[in-house]
This record gives structure tokens, sequence and C-alpha cells, in this order.
């Protein structure tokens, strides 16, 4: 069962498998309550699990269900200029959430932040209010703490879908998981974008997430750690395996 922890909503599992069922039960239970849910939803190692989980179901139980991405690479693209990565690209969002899940539930509309977000912020923040806005948001969270997306240290808390040029360190955990090398840039949701949203989920896996889990549950609110402003959302719970909750 959730306690909570300094304001903070928390629910401890055993471990990542535990973790990855929980998360699904959660996304379905929702579902089933809201039929033409809408979901703003991440990519990285830590919804893998979940998204297997989710792939198993009928595709029928996601018909009239929409996914809104987080967040998509770019790189430059002649002066001053960028462009996306190519679906085709094995790094990009798009490659990852085909294979990962919208493959195999061709039920799912989805949406990823597109570059005009760039010359106009917020334009995918318009698109996300004329669909109804957020049902839920499946948050995870940086080790420096960046949340719906790559909202780094710094990040604005009515920061809107924009451009944001990655930290070193995020590239550098980043290209340590995948193996490849990171783009420098990305289109990211702001924490306003995930804060609008009816309800939050932020999950965590691991004893590398136990420090920044710890600090954003105990530190003050502020954008040194993005993560610290979850605490505001009025209907956010975290969902942590053991080890990532070891530190609290």
């Amino acid at each position: 069962m959730p306690e909570i922890i300094n304001g903070a909503t928390i629910e401890v599992v055993s471990d990542y498998e535990a973790l990855s069922q929980t998360a699904a039960q959660w996304v379905l239970s929702k579902i089933a309550q809201t039929p033409k849910a809408s979901l703003l939803v991440p990519t990285g190692t830590t919804p893998e699990g979940l998204y297997a989980l989710l792939a198993e179901q009928p595709a029928d139980t996601f018909e009239g269900v929409t996914f809104f991405n987080l967040d998509e690479y770019c790189e430059p693209d002649g002066e001053n200029g960028y462009r996306l990565l190519d679906r085709e690209d094995d790094r990009s969002y798009r490659y990852y959430m085909t294979h990962h899940i919208l493959g195999s539930l061709p039920t799912i509309r989805s949406f990823f932040p597109e570059i005009e977000n760039i010359d106009r912020p917020g334009s995918y923040d318009k698109l996300i209010e004329e669909n109804g806005g957020i049902d839920l948001v499946i948050n995870s969270m940086g080790e420096d703490g960046h949340v719906f997306g790559f909202n780094i240290p710094g990040s604005a808390s009515d920061s809107v879908t924009r451009l944001i040029q990655l930290n070193e360190s995020t590239r550098a955990v980043n290209e340590g998981l995948t193996g490849t090398t990171i783009p420098t840039h990305a289109i990211s949701t702001g924490i306003a974008t995930g804060l609008a949203a009816r309800e939050v989920i932020t999950i965590l896996s691991g004893v590398r997430k136990a420090d920044i889990l710890r600090r954003a549950v105990w530190d003050d609110i502020s954008t040194a750690i993005p993560a610290t402003v979850l605490r505001q959302h009025p209907n956010h719970t975290f969902i942590v395996d053991e080890a990532a909750a070891s530190k609290l």
C-alpha cells in the first residue's frame, strides 16, 4: 500500500518485475475507467517491462487510447536548424515505441513532439489541450532529477514543449545504457506540460535511482532538482522498487 513521506505518495514494490506489473495494472485500470484515455508516455529502460506487459493485451483494449510521447531527439541540420531523428534510426523514440509497443498495438493513436516546437514553443501542448488534456502521465526520472522528458536542472516550472540542449551527465548515462552516441538536443515536453495532467505516476527501479529519489522527496522544491516539483501535483504517486527506495 502507498505511504506518505514528506508529502510524497510512494508505493514500494519488491523488484523490477513487480514494478512493471503494478504500473501495467495502473495503466489498464485507467483505460478501463476512461475508454478514450490520453496518456503522456516515456521511453528508456525503466518502462520496457511495462510496455512488454501492455503489448500482450488484446489490441481492442486500446481502442480509442492516445499516446503522447514526452520527447524525441533532434540534431543540427544546416545553419541554425535542427531535424528530428529519422523514425528508422534505432536511437529515435519513434523507433523505440514502435519496437516496444506500438507495433503490437496498432489501435493506439500516437503523437510525438515535432520540430515546430522550436519556433513555436508549446505547439504540442496546444495539440494536447485540443484533444482533451492528459489523463495519466507515466513519468520517469533521470539521475540528475530531470522529469517529464528532458527537463534538466534549471528548467522552469512553467516550461512547455521546446528545444532542449541535453547536459553531459544525461548523455553519458544514456550512452552507457544504450551503447550508442546520444544526440545533443531533443524536443521535450515541459514541466508545466506534465503538471497539467490529471494524474501522474513516476516509476523508478534500481539502486542507481536511490539518491535522486531521496532528493526528490526530501530536498526543497526548486529548479535545481526538477523532480521535487512532483510533490506539488495533487494526484501523483511514486511507484518504486526496494532498491530505488533504499535511501529514503
